[in-house]
């Protein structure tokens, strides 16, 4: 399996849920006002691990808590549902439940490293819960990781087991150079003044040197320099 540094990116889901429906939804036999709570402790930035164990808040109790299934209503004159909430927002309320689970056994830990109060594009007061996605593949699968910069803790906390890590250092063997503004774009090789002499000048002097130059532009601009009587016969296509 070969992954990149996109991988951390894909594996991490946010999710946002209004407070009031935390407050609404987040009840149990034992604490029926449970979803108040962790939002009061949220709103004054009170520890919120902290807060549920001082509540005598126990896992069980989150596993009593009953997510209801949304209500979606229809009309007849209509084949779109036209009121509930929908099952993303149950799907993220049942992640808050598993975070909040996966947080309150680390014994050490009294703030929530996943759960976080913030407002929205439209000013609205909501709970983003950051969560992992599970695992495409299994975790034993050997995998080759195509990011130079990547973090060994952060590594583990995507795999659920130790990790026997081995880097790999490799030579760089070409020169690359990166556009940055409109130089390469297809309008500017059109225009008279696109200087085509002093590309292939380059080209020509990279393959006196033995290297194989490679150039990727538009197909006009390729098909110019195919054509071009400067080129250099070193110089394929």
């Amino acid at each position: 399996m070969i992954i990149d540094e996109s991988f951390f990116n894909n594996m991490v889901e946010v999710k946002e849920i209004a407070t009031k429906t935390i407050k609404d939804q987040i009840t149990s036999e034992r604490h029926p006002n449970l979803g108040k709570e962790i939002i009061k402790a949220l709103e004054v930035e009170e520890p919120l691990l902290e807060m549920l164990r001082g509540m005598n808040v126990r896992l069980r109790d989150l596993d009593d808590v009953l997510i209801q299934e949304p209500e979606i209503a229809f009309e007849s004159s209509r084949n779109t549902a036209i009121s509930g909430r929908s099952r993303s927002v149950t799907r993220a309320l049942n992640d808050l439940i598993r975070v909040l689970q996966l947080e309150l056994r680390l014994r050490d830990r009294k703030e929530s490293q996943s759960i976080f109060l913030n407002t929205n594009k439209d000013g609205h007061e909501v709970v983003k819960v950051c969560s992992r996605s599970e695992l495409a593949f299994d975790a034993n699968t050997p995998i080759l990781m195509l990011d130079a910069t990547a973090d060994p803790l952060l590594l583990q906390c995507f795999f659920d087991e130790e990790i026997d890590l081995k880097r790999i250092d490799i030579e760089q063997n070409a020169i690359v150079t990166q556009v940055y503004d409109r130089t390469g774009s297809n309008q500017f090789w059109k225009e008279a003044s696109a200087p085509i002499k002093e590309l292939i000048s380059v080209l020509n002097t990279w393959a006196g040197f033995g290297e194989k130059p490679l150039c990727i532009g538009n197909k006009s601009l390729i098909e110019d320099l195919k054509g071009h009587p400067d080129k250099s016969l070193k110089c394929s296509s």
